[in-house]
């Protein structure tokens, strides 16, 4: 679909590189699951990111391959776990050596995000796994760790910069928002080279994130439009390749803010118009313009633009979204899906899987798996025949998702299928037992 290196895979995306040396040969990137960016200069090496704590003796390995200078300063783009975990064979380093102790720069909030994850360990561990149970988590149990952290000597407000001098090269690192409250990037003038972090990660931006909190869309597009002021000729994304060439640097920045822009500004828009989510999300994607689905930067790899809509609503407006004052104090669904069983009678559930199967046929797989979903909840194992058809009702949804799944093209969306496939998997053995 697209030339050359603008096309971006699920392994470009999850850092399976090669290190890359740029700009002037002293600038590197270290593919990782989160890319590490790192700059040498006569005082040490400066070091954007850190990677996660899976990927960390990797990426210590492949740096130390390049280059054995020290770490003179640590910048933390964001607090997750893919990018600041890594930490530990570098420090193992220090103390061995007796080097001096990097200086570790992050946003403000950073510190507020560790804390929030030791509270929430384990609800982190299951969401985490959830995200990303296709790719790398099905031999571990408890994916991340927030035991070890690498301590900031240095905050940075949000909306403010800081200036810092390595080896006489100096650096800028401005904290904004973006996929977190607590984002950062970095600019190294000597060589017009942005370290991005998260804020560009070389498909649709990861906002709206279905499992995570609140993301920012507006703010993210302000990000980059300060980025594109500084005339950037690398880009060193948080995820996927480098990005070279002022032309192809501004491309990729600008589709991205122009996106972001349009998402949530049609979000907004429509909120003036009083309507409701479902209205709102529909009319949105509808209107989404061609040039942005063709374009290679914003290809729906990871984030995508539904999410996007999720996220921009959520900004301004409570849970109450529907505009049904039956949500406003909702029943279950199980319960209701019983009545609705019920009232059908003999031969109801038949007719309704009927249907879903006939609407499967039709392509119409969304209103298909909404039928479903009532035989599911509502069918009691052991009444009649009643188990039989949750039976054949469970295996109607399998097929549905699957089906479901092939037209996703996000990774987020498919792991949330697949989850939920091998969920019925489970119920439907409990069944048989």
């Amino acid at each position: 679909m697209f030339e050359g290196r603008d096309e971006m895979s699920l392994n470009d995306f999850f850092g399976t590189l090669e290190p890359e040396r740029f700009a002037d040969g002293n600038s590197y990137l270290i593919g990782a699951f989160a890319n590490v960016g790192a700059v040498e200069t006569g005082d040490g090496l400066v070091l954007f990111d850190i990677g996660s704590e899976m990927a960390g003796e990797r990426i210590f390995h492949d740096l130390r391959a390049i280059t054995k200078a020290p770490i003179h300063t640590i910048v933390l783009s964001h607090g997750h776990f893919d990018h600041c975990f890594g930490h530990r064979p570098f420090l193992a380093e220090i103390a061995e050596k007796g080097w001096q102790a990097p200086d570790v720069i992050a946003h403000q909030l950073l510190p507020a995000r560790f804390e929030k994850y030791n509270m929430l360990d384990r609800y982190h561990n299951w969401i985490n796994g959830m995200q990303f149970s296709s790719v790398l988590f099905a031999r571990r149990k408890n994916p991340v760790s927030t035991e070890h952290i690498l301590v900031p000597t240095r905050l940075v407000r949000e909306g403010e910069s800081c200036e810092f001098q390595v080896g006489g090269r100096g650096f800028v690192v401005r904290a904004e928002r973006g996929e977190t409250d607590d984002a950062i990037w970095t600019w190294d003038p000597s060589t017009k080279t942005v370290f991005a972090g998260d804020l560009f990660i070389s498909s649709f931006p990861n906002v709206g994130n279905p499992y995570k909190v609140q993301r920012y869309p507006k703010h993210w597009a302000t990000a980059l439009g300060h980025m594109l002021e500084k005339g950037p000729d690398f880009l060193v994304p948080g995820h996927g390749r480098l990005i070279s060439g002022a032309g192809r640097v501004r491309e990729a920045l600008s589709v991205t803010a122009r996106a972001l822009d349009f998402v949530h500004d049609e979000v907004v828009k429509r909120l003036n118009e009083g309507m409701w989510f479902e209205d709102i999300y529909h009319e949105v994607l509808a209107a989404y313009p061609d040039e942005f689905k063709r374009s290679p930067w914003l290809q729906p790899i990871y984030g995508c633009p539904e999410y996007a809509v999720h996220a921009s609503y959520r900004l301004y407006h409570g849970w109450y979204d529907s505009g049904n004052p039956t949500d406003v104090h909702p029943p279950r669904r199980a319960d209701v899906s019983r009545e609705l069983l019920d009232l059908l009678g003999d031969g109801g559930v038949e007719r309704l899987l009927a249907r879903a199967e006939a609407l499967l046929a039709a392509g119409s797989i969304d209103v298909a798996m909404a039928l479903v979903d009532h035989v599911l909840l509502g069918a009691m194992p052991g009444e009649g025949g009643q188990t039989t058809a949750l039976e054949r009702a469970i295996l109607l949804k399998v097929k549905l998702v699957r089906k479901r799944s092939t037209a996703e093209p996000s990774m987020i969306s498919r792991n949330i299928y697949q989850n939920y496939v091998n969920e019925l998997n489970i119920r439907k053995k409990s069944i048989r037992k």
